[in-house]
């Protein structure tokens, strides 16, 4: 768990509401679009300067394009990001690319996120050379981030084959950290690892947040790493938050069926916790047609058929912090 300072958990960093990415089906002769894929469908999220937001859900829900989309990667049809109090949505190229340095990506693949033409040191270097530092500059700087995710100097001269998989993610860290970012979004950036390595790379991040005030924006499936690694979490579902709030509240009294469901299908050695709730059966609707009211409703093993339908939820504070989307009282959790 992050222990950032009080001045720096009180400043709101990231701002997004009513965020809304869709990607257009062509079809025919001219390549019309047809339909759309609702990949991100209506967001709310807030990140605060020194903690950590877990954002989960099953895979397709729209995680990724949420973080591709805050990093100006993918362009967002409605809605609002405010970072800084900048609004982006709608802004310029122009005026998008030096706000860049202020928001870094580390992907989930190491290997393919590292040119295999490019030395480790001019990996490292790229991002402040694009915004004109000098070569002494991006050396010292180079040598710097490399002693800080604790590795030699000697590894500027190497190439990425040469290197662990956990060595690239630390490098992936450093040339993320080379332009001295505020938010880190990190996509699934620990689950190609092994274990060791795993917890190796999250004592990193977690020093970092201390020593530097980082927010993170985590990217993941494994719901054991976000109890113990982040503040919030989000709980993503066809492109929608359904439920959101303190990491302990979300885990200790879920108000949304989809999160009860998740937590109960995590393996557990707890003889009381398992069987407790139903786990989660089906498979996740398509995107190109959303079920009709509640688009959990579906697969929802407490659904009240008839206003589950046709109704859709709306946002309802929950007792303990964070609000949930979900027709049930969220008391009763």
């Amino acid at each position: 768990m992050s222990t950032a300072s009080p001045l720096a958990a009180n400043e709101r960093l990231l701002r997004v509401r009513g965020l809304k990415t869709w990607f257009p089906l062509r079809q025919g002769l001219l390549q019309r679009a047809r339909t759309w894929v609702r990949a991100v469908d209506g967001v709310d999220l807030e990140l605060d300067a020194g903690t950590t937001l877990a954002l989960v859900g099953e895979s397709g829900c729209g995680k990724t394009t949420v973080g591709r989309t805050l990093l100006g990667l993918e362009r967002a049809q409605a809605g609002s990001i405010s970072f800084g109090g900048r609004e982006l949505v709608g802004l310029p190229e122009q005026e998008f690319r030096p706000l860049r340095r202020r928001i870094q990506l580390i992907f989930q693949d190491p290997g393919a996120a590292l040119d295999p033409r490019m030395r480790i040191g001019d990996a490292i270097a790229e991002g402040p050379r694009s915004f004109g530092a000098t070569r002494h500059e991006q050396l010292t700087r180079t040598l710097e981030l490399l002693e800080r995710v604790g590795l030699d100097a000697s590894m500027t001269e190497r190439w990425p084959h040469q290197l662990s998989g956990g060595q690239r993610q630390r490098v992936c860290i450093a040339r993320a950290l080379a332009l001295e970012p505020e938010v880190l979004v990190c996509d699934e950036a620990t689950s190609a690892l092994d274990v060791s390595v795993q917890a190796q790379i999250l004592n990193l991040l977690a020093d970092l947040q201390r020593e530097r005030g980082l927010a993170y924006l985590f990217i993941t499936h494994d719901l054991a790493l976000v109890r113990h690694f982040a503040d919030r979490v989000a709980v993503m579902y066809l492109g929608r938050i359904v439920e959101q709030g303190p990491v302990a509240r979300v885990f200790e009294r879920p108000a949304h069926p989809y999160t009860r469901a998740l937590l109960a299908a995590a393996p557990t050695l707890d003889p009381d916790r398992r069987g407790r709730v139903r786990p989660l059966s089906g498979d996740l609707p398509s995107v190109l047609s959303p079920p009709s009211g509640c688009p959990f409703h579906p697969r929802c093993p407490e659904v009240l058929t008839d206003r589950c339908n046709r109704e859709i939820p709306a946002d309802v504070a929950v007792p303990g912090g964070g609000t949930a989307r979900c027709l049930l009282d969220p008391a009763r959790a």
